[in-house]
């Protein structure tokens, strides 16, 4: 991670009081989700007011297209609170693309990477269908869709002098 210039600045948790995972081998039902939090150079930003988040109604997990789905309500309310209009947000592990969704909803970039061919292809045709939603609620965006030679698809906006609005 340091040799990318990004390092560890700290650690949340994702409250989830109604999901939980099961850790099996230690015996654990565990009701909460660790958010790491890394920035590039020295943290600027603003003062966050606590660290602990909890899951919306839903309870934190939506798991109708990945057994390890995220509520989408749950993760606007992460992205909202540790990023920024125009920040990156990675997932290396998206699985069906919650952070991606709520990457786009609020006006930040996202880079999403996922090991699973299916879940890539969910994630990729979820977070277009929010690109979409994002134009048709504000006609001065084009959003422009790009592919690398990786095969992981980046959803790159262009604002123009129009700055993304956040909603």
């Amino acid at each position: 991670m340091r040799r990318s210039g990004l390092t560890w600045h700290w650690e949340s948790v994702y409250h989830t009081p109604v999901a939980n995972s099961q850790e099996y081998v230690r015996k654990v039902h565990s009701h909460w989700k660790p958010l790491l939090w890394f920035v590039r150079g020295e943290y600027c930003g603003r003062w966050i007011a606590g660290d602990v988040l909890k899951a919306g109604p839903d309870g934190g997990g939506d798991k109708a297209l990945h057994k390890w789905g995220q509520s989408v309500e749950g993760f606007v309310q992460i992205v909202e609170r540790f990023t920024n209009i125009g920040d990156v947000i990675l997932d290396p592990c998206m699985g069906s693309g919650t952070t991606g969704i709520a990457a786009v909803r609020l006006g930040r970039y996202f880079i999403g990477i996922d090991v699973d061919e299916e879940a890539y292809r969910i994630s990729k045709a979820r977070i277009a269908a929010a690109v979409e939603e994002q134009i048709a609620a504000d006609p001065r965006t084009r959003h422009h869709r790009t592919e690398g030679e990786s095969g992981m698809t980046g959803f790159r906006d262009i604002y123009g002098s129009h700055p993304p609005t956040g909603r």
